[in-house]
């Protein structure tokens, strides 16, 4: 019988994104997103996820935003294993624009929807360089709701600094644009030329990352 790992996506995405994961032996779950309230937390938000994990001592995973996610909901059960990819742990580790962006408060002020399409920018932003995986990115900015946009920004810019748990497993792309590798942060698996989507152009070298943290 096949280990079930739940998992959170990132901003807007959903299951399409892991499709090119090769996890033998391990069932993917893929956690739906709810409706947000406006100024709800991070930790507010994991908890209405949770009816959704329906095992003891879960494996979580999560994608970017569904990373951070991840970890809040790891402070709310008991968890066996927490797996971030191309994530957070904290608001300490948002490059410094994104801090500037939450200081200046621009979240709430700047037309940052019109410009959550697929274009040339957002493909070399989130790393996408073939007709395919740049029509999985289409798809999720198309899938992508404003309201919802609008509240993960507020959320993350409003994140509070945390400690990195003891079963959580980093592992980030090397060549990620939108939340940059920073130096002397504890990752357990860097994925040379990984982007942002390293789910799609290095989806081996992420699959035996995830099996490795596994074993």
């Amino acid at each position: 019988m096949s280990k079930k790992i739940f998992v959170i996506s990132g901003l807007g995405a959903d299951h399409e994104v892991f499709h090119k994961l090769d996890l033998p032996g391990y069932e993917l779950i893929h956690i739906k997103w709810v409706e947000t309230k406006k100024n709800e937390s991070l930790a507010a938000y994991a908890t209405k996820l949770l009816p959704q994990i329906t095992e003891a001592n879960p494996i979580v995973m999560g994608l970017s935003l569904g990373g951070m996610l991840a970890l809040e909901v790891s402070k709310q059960i008991q968890t066996e294993k927490i797996i971030s990819l191309s994530s957070a742990i904290g608001y300490d580790e948002l490059a410094w624009y994104y801090k500037m962006a939450g200081f200046l408060r621009m979240q709430y002020w700047l037309p940052i929807y019109a410009f959550a399409k697929g274009n040339r920018f957002t493909n070399w932003l989130f790393g996408v360089n073939t007709s395919a995986d740049k029509a999985v990115l289409q798809r999720v900015f198309d899938r992508l709701e404003r309201d919802f946009l609008y509240w993960a920004l507020n959320a993350v810019l409003n994140w509070h600094k945390n400690e990195k748990p003891t079963n959580m497993i980093r592992i980030h792309g090397i060549a990620d644009l939108v939340l940059p590798l920073r130096k002397n942060t504890d990752y357990d698996w860097t994925i040379e030329k990984g982007t942002h989507l390293m789910l799609l152009d290095k989806s081996e070298e992420v699959s035996k990352a995830i099996i490795n943290a596994l074993k």
